[in-house]
């Protein structure tokens, strides 16, 4: 429109040039306040730390109802079923304070309430009660387990890498083989029946990696007593692995060496002597690979424990030797639905559940013996609902030689991307009541858990 142009809003003079706008004639020109002072420059310390630290961890709690076999000693009033609940946090530090070092520190605070003590009667086959009522007499603790608010190091461990070469020293995850409700060729490492993808605890070791040409990976282990406490050269372990990639196959040869549980002394009055040991060799073979769409896994474990010339005293829970096997298949149908399937031979198990004595059920529930049973079938289903982030799961195992089976349905839902909620369960059910699944009875787990 015509007329006198308007002053230009930025400031500025008559010509629409940039600048500060004139003050009137009458006032004094406006002062612009000082600039806001400049934040303090940060700690050269702090910068180091915040830069070099990463830091996770969650809180989970989780309610279990469940029922044991035989309730008779832990429940005097004759209630048939029990309750437990338990906090635990977990909290994650990673640091790295230059290129190819690390450290890892994951720490576990656990407490329990409710129902956290039971008499191994309640458990066991009922043909060992008098024999568990005589070591009730001798030692009241040695027939009960009981659970202990714990605070502990899952892992902690050291990483130096420099080009192919890795060097790890402390607490560490280890893990021979790809089962997944069992490893034959993995002593170190317990999978729990009912939650096989839990996390597990490290064990210390020494570890050493060789990363060759062709996806070759050579490995050398140093553990120091991994399933006792006793730190003594005699009692220490080693172990090797060997695993190369041939397009979709992988090949990996495993062997150990360590002392491991063989038998019991029950002449023996101290504690120390009533668990007898000795050295256990073992070699292990792994094939993992896919054709058509169907991924497979294969595994072999052989193992050898001679014996020292023992009384007749001696009870023992290993044969001289043995052989363990593993095969699976899976699947995955589209939409993601996942079928699994895994059969195990376990060559120093027993067809007959009578046969299993009261001391390889101690090593059973101790995990020294990693099942009891010689032949098992595990079928796993999974199907995932993306819309409700919901996946549900089914795994069923059974014996066929003991028609027994345990059933172990699932439900987990991501709340959000820091809440999970689980809810699942254990059914068994045997019809022979020394089997293995029979010590298993029922019980329903709800687990809460939030991430940070």
């Amino acid at each position: 429109p015509a007329g006198p142009r308007p002053p230009d809003p930025g400031g500025g003079d008559e010509a629409g040039g940039r600048g500060p706008r004139a003050a009137p004639a009458d006032c004094e020109p406006e002062i612009e306040p000082p600039p806001p002072p400049s934040p303090p420059p940060a700690s050269p310390v702090l910068t180091f730390l915040t830069e070099t630290i990463r830091w996770k961890g969650y809180y989970e709690n989780q309610l279990s109802i469940y029922r044991l076999p035989r309730n008779e000693h832990g429940d005097p009033d004759g209630k048939p079923v029990d309750m437990m609940d338990y906090n635990k946090a977990k909290l994650g530090i990673r640091f790295k304070p230059t290129r190819g070092f690390s450290v890892q520190v994951d720490l576990v605070a656990q407490s329990f309430h409710g129902e956290r003590s039971f008499h191994l009667a309640d458990l066991l086959p009922e043909r060992f009660e008098d024999t568990l009522a005589l070591m009730e007499m001798m030692d009241p603790a040695s027939v009960r387990y009981s659970l202990e608010d714990q605070i502990y190091l899952e892992n902690a461990f050291l990483t130096a890498q420099a080009g192919r070469f890795r060097l790890r020293v402390g607490k560490q995850p280890i893990r021979f083989g790809s089962g997944y409700l069992w490893n034959p060729s993995d002593p170190f490492t317990v999978i729990d029946m009912l939650d096989p993808s839990y996390e597990k605890r490290g064990v210390t070791a020494l570890r050493l990696q060789l990363h060759l040409p062709h996806e070759i990976l050579v490995e050398a282990y140093a553990l120091p007593d991994p399933f006792g406490t006793d730190v003594h050269l005699e009692d220490s372990a080693v172990a090797a692995r060997l695993r190369a990639a041939f397009g979709q196959f992988v090949v990996a040869a495993h062997w150990a060496w360590m002392m491991d549980t063989a038998g019991v002394d029950v002449m023996a009055t101290t504690e120390d002597e009533f668990i007898l040991r000795s050295r256990r060799h073992l070699v292990g073979l792994e094939l993992v690979g896919e054709l058509g769409g169907v991924g497979f896994w294969l595994e072999g474990a052989y193992n050898r424990m001679p014996r020292d010339d023992w009384d007749d005293d001696v009870e023992t829970i290993a044969e001289p030797w043995w052989l363990e096997g593993l095969a699976g298949v899976s699947y995955t149908f589209p939409g993601g639905f996942t079928a699994m399937a895994e059969y195990l031979y376990n060559g120093r198990g027993d067809n007959d559940p009578g046969d299993i004595s009261l001391w390889q059920w101690y090593a059973y529930l101790e995990q020294r013996l990693r099942y009891l049973n010689r032949h098992q079938l595990a079928v796993t289903l999974q199907l995932p609902i993306s819309p409700a982030f919901t996946t549900i799961g089914l795994t069923g195992i059974v014996t066929p030689a003991d028609p027994g089976f345990v059933l172990n349905p699932s439900v987990q839902f991501a709340w959000s991307q820091h809440l999970t909620v689980m809810l699942y369960g254990a059914i068994s059910w045997s019809r022979e009541p020394d089997s293995e699944y029979a010590a298993v009875g029922q019980g329903a787990y709800l687990r809460f858990r939030l991430s940070f």
